[in-house]
C-alpha cells in the first residue's frame, strides 16, 4: 500500500512539474518583439539572427501552443501592428546605416 501512495505522490508531482514548465507568456511583449523582428529584419537583415535570438530566449520552454494562442490575442495583434506600423514609417525614411542603428537600439532596450 505504501509503495502504491509513494508511486501516486511521485506521479503526481511529475505531472505538476511538466504543467509549470510551460510558462505564460505575455502576449503584448511577445506582439512588440515579433513586430520589431519583422519591421527590422526587412531594414537590417544581418541583425535579424539576433532578433530572433533575443524572442527565443523571451518564450524559453514554452510549448508551440503556449506561444500560439498567445499570438492569437488581440493584446499581440494591437501590439504587433502599432510597433510594425510606427518603425516602417520611421525606417522607411532613414539610411540603411542608420536603419540598423535604430533597430539595434530598439534589440538593447
Amino acid at each position: 500500500m505504501k509503495i502504491l501512495c509513494i508511486l501516486a505522490m511521485s506521479g503526481a508531482m511529475l505531472g505538476s512539474s511538466v504543467v509549470l514548465a510551460d510558462t505564460s507568456i505575455d502576449a503584448e511583449k511577445l506582439g512588440y518583439m515579433k513586430g520589431v523582428l519583422d519591421a527590422c529584419g526587412k531594414a537590417a537583415p544581418q541583425e535579424a539572427s539576433a532578433y530572433l535570438l533575443q524572442i527565443k530566449s523571451y518564450i524559453g520552454d514554452a510549448t508551440k501552443d503556449t506561444v500560439n494562442n498567445a499570438m492569437r490575442t488581440e493584446e499581440y495583434r494591437q501590439a504587433y501592428a502599432t510597433i510594425y506600423s510606427r518603425l516602417q514609417g520611421e525606417l522607411g525614411i532613414l539610411t540603411r546605416s542608420a536603419a540598423a542603428a535604430e533597430c539595434t537600439s530598439y534589440l538593447n532596450n
